[in-house]
Parts: C-alpha cells; structure tokens; sequence
C-alpha cells in the first residue's frame, strides 16, 4: 500500500481528479448492479496461483500454506 500511495505522489492533479470521478461513477454502477446484495472481497498478501500451480492440488496447498507454518505430515 505504501508504494502505491508513494507512487501517486508525482502523478499530476488532473489525474487524480479524473482517476477519483472514474472511482465515483465505478462505485455507483456496482451499487446499482449489485441491487441491494452485498459483495465481499478478499484481501491477501499474495497475488493468486498461476493456472499451473491452481490445476495440481497438492502445489496448490503448498503454494497456499503461511511460510511459517509446517507441512501437514510434520503436525
């Protein structure tokens, strides 16, 4: 997150007036798609498998299991 607001530091005012109008109206379209539903996002600290990874279900776990934690075998 920090990188991303260091970033928009040097991006010109214009830009951000636009970028926070698209944000505005993109916000309303969902509000009026979603029609009262509530929609939940994840938030994680890791983009998602590749599609290689996501197909092979034990590099999948493997690719998904905190760096900390043990293998299932060692637990």
């Amino acid at each position: 997150v920090r990188k991303r607001l260091e970033a928009a530091r040097s991006m010109p005012a214009s830009l951000l007036v636009n970028l926070y109008a698209a944000r505005e109206r993109l916000q309303e379209q969902l509000t009026l798609e979603l029609d009262g539903a509530l929609l939940i996002t994840p938030t994680v600290a890791h983009v998602g498998a590749a599609a290689r990874t996501a197909a092979d279900g034990r590099r999948s776990v493997r690719s998904n299991q905190p760096r900390h934690a043990a293998p299932d075998h060692a637990r």
